[in-house]
């Protein structure tokens, strides 16, 4: 059962995250165990021990833990 959902852009300033995928070949989440597809940047998610994954290249990840913004905004 995999949990990435489709990305869904709000803006082009900021962008929705999705949960990340345990494992995989792609841009490992600091933890290790969770990956992100492509350049996507990991983020912590609201829960301890989750990642979320940011559709945007070395992206700010929000506070809110439901948005992240391009690098240096």
């Amino acid at each position: 059962l995999t949990m990435l959902r489709h990305l869904i852009l709000l803006s082009a300033a900021a962008a929705v995250l999705v949960l990340c995928t345990p494992g995989g070949k792609n841009s490992l989440c600091p933890d290790t165990r969770y990956s992100c597809p492509g350049d996507q940047t990991c983020c912590a998610g609201s829960t301890s021990g989750q990642w979320t994954c940011c559709p945007l290249n070395a992206a700010t990840c929000c506070t809110d833990h439901v948005h992240c913004c391009p690098h240096d905004t």
